[in-house]
């Protein structure tokens, strides 16, 4: 056989697999990428739900820095996710490249946010997007029971020196589920004090316990009604004044002794004052 034919032949199988070889090595690359989720983020329910992430997340294929229609799905290893609040707990399905998240019930009077970061770690691209997430306050709602030993409370024509014994026990509702009556603080109640120059003081006090408290009164003598003028002296324990619902839970009455209710009065000039209660 002759080796210059065998020598030309094997040249040119080795130019044609040369030729192949660099039809084969396209240089493949990423120049952009479009990172979009579906979800609605705004809100989640008090009372606790779970919501599904869906991502959209592509990127576009170019070769030879030549860009072309292609869009390819972002690899589910290069994408990682971590959650800035441990009260919203996350689940990644990178096959369907989907994200649940779930938040258990609020059973408090503050709104729960939170932030999801999921971050593309590639070679050539790297970014991270926060997904805001947000959980509303519970709805908490407050009833009390307050009850005086004494109301209405006579006070003799001598004065003196007086203490009313009274309780306080409120029962709390979160998301309409209602809970136990319990003794209670009255920090979330306002105090309303009305009289017609009554010669006399009064305000609570805390008989050491929670929900254990008492009128202090002290009348001045001799403690008597002015004539021809009607004796206005209460106190008030309600709800506070940006509430909705005006709720009057107590009306402590304090009454002259030589009061005449079939009697002809005149109101007369009615003082007063009020303010949040602090005990």
């Amino acid at each position: 056989m002759d080796t210059k034919k065998i020598s030309r032949a094997f040249l040119g199988l080795c130019f044609i697999t040369f030729l192949i070889s660099c039809e084969d090595s396209d240089v493949v690359s990423y120049p952009e990428y479009d990172l979009s989720y579906e979800m609605d983020t705004t809100r989640f329910l008090n009372t606790g739900e779970e919501r599904t992430i869906s991502l959209k997340f592509v990127r576009r294929k170019a070769i030879d820095n030549i860009k072309t229609d292609i869009w390819e799905k972002v690899p589910s290893s290069t994408i990682s996710i971590s959650s800035l609040n441990d009260s919203f707990r996350t689940q990644f399905y990178p096959e369907e490249q989907t994200i649940k998240v779930s938040i258990g019930e609020n059973r408090t009077d503050e709104v729960q946010t939170g932030s999801l970061s999921i971050t593309i770690n590639e070679d050539q691209f790297n970014q991270t997007i926060a997904v805001p997430l947000r959980q509303d306050a519970a709805q908490i709602i407050y009833d009390y029971k307050i009850i005086s030993e004494q109301n209405p409370f006579i006070i003799p024509k001598t004065g003196g020196e007086f203490f009313i014994p009274f309780t306080c026990m409120c029962q709390k509702t979160i998301n309409g589920e209602k809970g136990d009556w319990k003794y209670s603080d009255m920090k979330k109640l306002r105090y309303q004090v009305v009289h017609t120059r009554i010669n006399g003081e009064v305000h609570i006090e805390t008989n050491g316990e929670i929900g254990h408290y008492k009128f202090h009164i002290t009348a001045t003598d001799p403690f008597e009604i002015v004539e021809g003028k009607q004796p206005l002296w209460y106190y008030v324990i309600r709800t506070q004044l940006f509430e909705e619902t005006h709720v009057e839970y107590l009306k402590q009455l304090f009454v002259p002794e030589n009061f005449n209710p079939e009697g002809d009065y005149d109101t007369g000039f009615i003082m007063g004052g009020s303010g949040p209660i602090e005990i």
